[in-house]
């Protein structure tokens, strides 16, 4: 799990992280708990590198060259 943590961080990631750290600031500034949590969902995936919650959001990849067709 640490190695998902440390690798793999390009210019999405780090722009990710930057939008977190700034709605979790108006999150915090404004008292809204519906953006703090928002933000929260937005800096795990950041952190560990995932698109949706339980890849559920992922095209299933063809087996076979058939199937393209």
């Amino acid at each position: 799990m640490f190695q998902r943590i440390i690798h793999d961080w390009n210019l999405w990631r780090f722009l990710r992280l930057g939008i977190a750290i700034i709605l979790l600031f108006y999150g915090i500034n404004g008292q809204d708990n519906f953006l703090i949590f928002i933000t929260l969902i937005l800096f795990y995936q950041t952190i560990f590198n995932v698109g949706c919650f339980g890849g559920s959001c992922t095209v299933p990849q063809p087996k076979n060259k058939e199937e393209l067709k």
